[in-house]
């Protein structure tokens, strides 16, 4: 979220309700990361969101369908990469990893708050995720499962890949670089620009390497 965000709106300045509700969920996904649902205060959301208390209850209700709200914003850019990507029927299977994997990135990288709230729920065993949250994650992932399965059968993934788990696998490098990366900027010997871009490459490599089917693999 900026940190130069006007202290007040004039009459004539006015937010829309887009920006209102967008300014509102960038400032509820920092006070969500820091102290969780129960300790977020909504009067401190609206003050960083530069927005009426009353304007957060009026587009949101409550403050845990605000929460559900940050998450579900998060999560259908997440769906929207996996189905256009990863799923994509249209591209190559190398091209579909590096798609997926680069916008996943570009993603959580844009979102480091965000993957802050999901650590929490990891650590908590998924136990405080709204109710309806877990069935949409179950399917994206069954969905991916397949997919990743049909691929391996067709020969185009590495024959001892377990789609179960190939997902967890593709994702978690990327979001210890995004959480660990002000600990990484003081022990790496690299411009904190380049470390983010030799990141990505060698994890992209590592992947495509480990993931991909290559000539001489026998598949059953």
């Amino acid at each position: 979220m900026s940190t130069d965000m006007p202290t007040h709106d004039s009459p004539g300045n006015l937010p829309s309700p887009t920006q209102a509700r967008d300014r509102i969920l960038d400032a509820a996904e920092v006070h969500f990361s820091r102290a969780g649902l129960a300790g977020a205060r909504v009067a401190a959301i609206a003050r960083d969101a530069n927005i009426n208390k009353a304007m957060i209850y009026y587009y949101f209700g409550s403050k845990e369908s605000l929460y559900l709200a940050v998450l579900h914003r998060t999560l259908e850019s997440i769906t929207h990469l996996v189905d256009h990507a990863l799923m994509a029927s249209n591209m190559p299977a190398q091209q579909r990893l590096r798609a997926f994997l680069e916008g996943y990135h570009r993603l959580i990288s844009s979102r480091p708050y965000f993957v802050r709230i999901m650590m929490h729920e990891l650590l908590d065993g998924g136990t405080r995720l709204p109710d309806i949250v877990q069935p949409r994650l179950k399917n994206m992932v069954s969905r991916v499962i397949a997919q990743l399965q049909a691929d391996k059968d067709a020969g185009l993934f590495n024959r001892d890949m377990d789609p179960h788990f190939t997902l967890p696998a593709m994702v978690a490098p990327f979001i210890l670089f995004t959480v660990g990366r002000p600990f990484l900027r003081q022990i790496l010997p690299l411009d904190p620009d380049e470390a983010i871009a030799r990141f990505q490459e060698s994890t992209l490599a590592i992947l495509s390497h480990g993931l991909l089917a290559h000539p001489g693999d026998s598949h059953p």
